[in-house]
This record gives C-alpha cells, sequence and structure tokens, in this order.
C-alpha cells in the first residue's frame, strides 16, 4: 500500500517519523519504536506492516546505542500530543522498543504493547555481563516512575530467558502488575521473530489493539521455530548421538535463517558423515554470515603470521558450510609450505569433508 513520510523531527539525539498510508482504515495511531542498534532510522519495526494494514502510525529512532536517553518524557509529549487528538493511540515495540513502549506510553496516554522488553543500561544490570554499554542511564526506572500509564500494557517473553525475566519481575511486574503477558518458552529475546515464525504476530498485535485478551493468551506458538532454541536442542542431540533428530531441528532452524550454533552442529553432523540434508550458503542468512565473519576476523591480531592467517580463513570457510573454498586455501597452504606434516593432514581432513558434503542429496527442506 502506498504511503506518505513526514519527518516530523531529526536531531542528534534522536528522530520521528510519519508513515500515512493512502488509505487509512481506522482512528488507531501505532507508535513503534527502533531497537537497540538505532541509527535515527525513518522506519523499521513494525513500519511495513502497520502501512500495508492502513494505520497510521509513527516511528521512532535514536542515536546509535543511546537507548533513548536523549528524549525525555516531557520532549515526547510535546512533540506528539497535536498529532494524537481524537484517536486511540497504541505504542510498540520489540526489546529496547519495547522498553521504551512502555516507558513513554504514560506520557500520551497510550496502550503499550511490547514483545521481550529491555533495557540493558537499566540499573538492574549494573555489574553483570549485560553492562558493556557507556551510555548513562537518565531515564526513571521504571517501577519508580511518578506517571504511569494508567493503561494495562501488553506484553510477550520468553520466561525462560534469564535476562528478560529479570527485567520483567523487578521491572515491569513491580511498575505494573496487572499488565496481561504471553509466556512463550524458549521463545527467546527474539520473541517477535519466533511469533512471526509462528504465524501469529499479526494475530498478537490484532488481538492487543481490539481487547481481545483470552484469545491472545490461547495464541499456539511453536518454539522450534525460533532458530536459537532449535539449534540448542540439536546440539544437545547430536551429543547423544541421535543425529536423526539433530538433522530434523536443523532443517528446521534454516528454515527462518538459523545461527552460529546451528551452523556448527551442521559442521558436526558433516565431519560425522550423518547429515542427511545438503545446506548451502543461501539457506544461512545475511546477518548470521556477517557475524561469522567478523567472529573470525576479531580472531586476527595485527601481528599474526601468514600462516595463522590462512588457517583462520580456512575455518572461517569451512564453519560457512563453504567447503569448496576451504579446500582450496588448504590446497593453497599445501604449495605454500609443502614439507608442513599437518597441513597434509589438514589437506585430507577438507577432501572428505567437502566429498561427503557434495555427495548429499540436492532434494531441498
Amino acid at each position: 500500500m502506498l504511503s506518505t513520510q513526514q519527518e516530523i523531527v531529526f536531531n542528534e539525539d534522536f528522530s520521528i517519523t510519519r508513515h500515512l498510508p493512502n488509505k487509512i482504515k481506522s482512528d488507531v495511531i501505532v507508535i513503534s519504536f527502533d531497537t537497540i542498534t538505532g541509527g535515527l532510522s525513518r522506519k523499521g519495526f513494525a513500519t511495513d506492516f502497520l502501512i500495508n494494514n492502513g494505520i497510521e502510525s509513527f516511528f521512532v529512532s535514536h542515536r546509535r546505542h543511546s537507548f533513548y536517553q536523549g528524549l525525555s518524557q516531557s520532549t515526547f509529549r510535546d512533540i506528539m500530543l497535536d498529532h494524537l487528538y481524537g484517536k486511540e493511540v497504541f505504542t510498540y515495540g520489540s526489546s529496547l522498543g519495547g522498553y521504551a513502549a512502555i516507558y513513554y506510553a504514560s506520557s500520551i496516554n497510550a496502550q503499550p504493547i511490547a514483545l521481550a522488553p529491555q533495557c540493558s543500561i537499566d540499573p538492574i544490570h549494573k555489574e553483570t555481563p549485560y553492562s558493556k554499554y557507556k551510555e548513562v542511564f537518565t531515564h526513571e526506572v521504571l517501577c519508580e516512575k511518578s506517571n504511569k500509564t494508567l493503561k494495562i500494557p501488553i506484553i510477550a517473553y520468553d520466561p525462560l530467558f534469564i535476562k528478560d525475566k529479570c527485567f520483567i519481575d523487578e521491572r515491569v511486574k513491580k511498575a505494573y502488575p496487572e499488565s496481561v503477558f504471553l509466556e512463550v518458552a524458549n521463545g527467546g529475546h527474539s520473541i517477535a521473530e519466533t511469533l512471526k515464525n509462528s504465524h501469529v504476530l499479526k494475530k498478537f498485535f490484532f488481538y492487543s489493539i481490539s481487547g481481545f485478551v483470552d484469545s491472545l493468551r490461547k495464541l499456539d506458538v511453536d518454539a522450534e521455530k525460533n532458530p536459537y532454541y532449535a539449534g540448542k536442542l540439536a546440539g544437545e542431540a547430536w551429543h547423544n548421538k541421535n543425529y536423526s533428530e539433530s538433522n530434523r531441528l536443523l532443517k528446521k532452524a534454516f528454515i527462518y535463517g538459523g545461527n552460529k550454533q546451528c551452523l556448527g552442529v551442521y559442521n558436526l553432523l558433516v565431519e560425522r558423515r550423518v547429515a542427511n540434508f545438503k545446506l548451502d550458503q543461501e539457506d544461512i542468512s545475511g546477518a548470521v554470515r556477517d557475524s561469522v565473519i567478523r567472529q573470525f576476523s576479531l580472531k586476527e591480531s595485527e601481528g599474526a603470521s601468514y600462516y595463522n592467517q590462512l588457517l583462520n580463513l580456512y575455518k572461517m570457510h569451512d564453519y560457512l558450510i563453504d567447503y569448496r573454498s576451504a579446500l582450496d586455501v588448504v590446497k593453497f597452504m599445501r604449495f605454500s609450505f609443502p614439507t608442513d606434516k599437518n597441513i597434509v593432514d589438514l589437506l585430507n581432513y577438507a577432501e572428505k569433508k567437502f566429498l561427503f558434503w557434495s555427495g548429499i542429496s540436492l532434494n531441498r527442506y
């Protein structure tokens, strides 16, 4: 559906962009919030979805990793109120965007809808592995806010994901004990993707804005459609030598892009010659590929020897299921270091791995 985009505000700390579909189907307005990466984007989480469903929306972004600390509640209210008169308003977001949806809702009397709400610089995470960001927390703590929203938040999260459970228990539930929760065990922090992969994210949203709480709580979510959980189960199955189950779970995970853990388990199946489906480059999401490349680039110290640089390059291609390129790198090393017995052994290993993988049926899953 076509839409009009209007810049409401853009500065070094935050941006707000209005998206007005050519054909508006309701009096609802949704304000959606960017995730942790931010970047002062004009569109992002839920923007296209809302446009396609004829819903007027505003997208709020922030300076990269600034956690909305440059946007006060009063400033947000002053900017938004004139645009919201006479409308039913919802705030919506995932992760940091979910936190922002809850935090700013009270300033405009909106109904917050949040997926795995989280703020990694909240003082609750101080002295934990999550406190790696330099931005100073200047917001009011959720459960100590002076102006809490009168409308009950609707929240989906994974109660087994420790960081999120801590935030929900110590911040959200203490601030809003009457909140409506959809708990999805093993849905992961990326629960929005898990709901989407289970074909219920749209239902979750529309049940939320329609007040169908009972229907929302009965949504059927398949946690195995969370690649992180499927990858974990696949690893456990491999460890228990249940290779058919490991293959099944990996097939499911890679339908949705997989992750690094899934790649690692698939490599183990190929190594043991028990993989029963052919994973290829097109099955790996761009985000996962970039993450693996970044991981191996960080392993390279500035003074690494030429030998170690080539060995690291081989390992990267091997991890990415690019067995042909991995084999070519080892062949190059064989010519460059002809007396190195370790390379002879590695060449034999790489050849066997490539030949097994090449012979796997091309049937897609």
